[in-house]
């Protein structure tokens, strides 16, 4: 029987996806707004002129800052707010973010901007060549600017090379935008790195700690009440998938495998490499056995050396029990998503690589709505429109 008050298509929606809810963590939260961003113009005008407007707090965590002109506009705009007194932190990835400097950065630090280098190399330690080798492949890959009570995660990077300034951009990718209990969670993950942080004074910390308990109990009065419930209704449920390894979180690599396993109809992956693991491969070879139509569109040019050789020896074995998978050649594919029997998407930072896999700590939003995971498959047909479809014959011609 349906449920009062309830609209019928989300109701339905619910029935068929509770397979889907038990292979997952729990965790799940509604009422979340969600925009999506696919053009890095947009989202970056969007995230800089929110910051401008902030009142309380603006924190990022960022893979890749490069100091060009889209990466000054976001420094321009953290050294501003900072200015009018709101919490101002950044924490960048040391590698990732490597031609950032301490003299381009001293002028934020002046005006109060917090900034934290994650795992910085220190080639002068007596451990030097064993940690190095750890310590290089530990890094923070994740996306994450905090605004107040709003959070924006995804793929994109702060580099021009997201923008069409001068034409098509060089890569494509997506970013979301969270308001909800969602952004909330996601707000979390990156006070766990600052914990992580050497160079994190305990006080500081502790103020982005309170700062934390303050904006969750607004959120506990404000989405919470029974006043609310036809806002629920409207929003879309989300969960945040976390991989830190070094501390025994493997939770986007385990909900990843088992909803390949629970699939029943479809799973579309895009991907800019495709190395998945021995178990999320062996999840994919079952799941096509049970008829689940599989698509993988991944990068035909990408800017890691080797990798696309590499992936295409991965990819030998999809081809050969008919799995289609297609390369983009018309731009450079940075996006990492999958969209599960035109009911669940999956977003974020977490590659298809070993990396990912073992080393790099991620966010991947998980987002059970049916109208945005038809959109996005709707946008992956698109993208395969003008793909190359990858066939034996073709592999049979690629260098081994």
């Amino acid at each position: 029987m349906k449920s009062a008050g309830v609209p019928f298509e989300l109701e339905k929606y619910r029935k068929k996806s509770k397979k889907q809810k038990r292979a997952m963590f729990p965790g799940f939260t509604d009422a979340n707004k969600i925009r999506f961003f696919h053009v890095g113009n947009d989202y970056f005008s969007t995230v800089i002129d929110e910051i401008s407007r902030a009142r309380e707090r603006v924190w990022v965590e960022a893979y890749i800052l490069e100091p060009d002109h889209l990466g000054y506009l976001l420094l321009n705009a953290l050294k501003s707010t900072a200015l009018r007194g709101v919490n101002v932190v950044l924490v960048y990835d040391a590698i990732g973010s490597g031609n950032l400097t301490e003299e381009g950065l001293t002028h934020l630090k002046e005006a109060g901007v917090h900034i934290h280098p994650f795992k910085r190399l220190k080639l002068d330690s007596p451990t030097y060549g064993i940690k190095m080798w750890k310590d290089f492949f530990y890094r923070t890959h994740r996306k994450l600017i905090v605004i107040d009570h709003i959070t924006y995660s995804g793929g994109m990077n702060f580099s021009t090379d997201y923008c069409n300034i001068n034409g098509p951009a060089n890569y494509v990718d997506s970013h979301a935008r969270f308001e909800g209990p969602a952004a909330i969670e996601l707000s979390t993950v990156l006070v766990e790195t600052a914990s992580l942080l050497k160079s994190m004074p305990e006080e500081q910390l502790k103020h982005m700690q309170i700062m934390q308990t303050k904006f969750y109990l607004r959120y506990q009065v404000t989405y919470c009440s029974m006043q609310k419930m036809q806002s629920k209704l409207r929003g879309s449920f989300v969960q945040i998938l976390d991989s830190n390894t070094r501390k025994q979180r493997q939770q986007i690599q385990l909900t990843l495998e088992h909803v390949v396993d629970n699939a029943e109809h479809r799973c579309y992956f895009t991907t800019p490499y495709f190395l998945p693991s021995k178990r999320l491969e062996r999840a994919i070879f079952r799941a096509v056995r049970r008829g689940v139509d599989i698509k993988i569109l991944i990068a035909g040019k990408t800017d890691v050396i080797g990798i696309t050789y590499a992936t295409r020896y991965m990819i030998r074995r999809f081809v050969d029990v008919g799995i289609e998978v297609y390369e983009m050649y018309r731009n450079e594919l940075h996006a990492k998503q999958l969209v599960v029997d035109q009911s669940l998407l999956f977003l974020g930072s977490y590659n298809l690589d070993n990396i990912s896999y073992k080393y790099n700590m991620e966010t991947k939003i998980a987002i059970k709505d049916p109208h945005i995971a038809v959109e996005m498959e709707r946008k992956f047909h698109h993208n395969i429109q003008g793909s190359f479809l990858v066939t034996r014959e073709y592999i049979a011609a690629t260098p081994k």
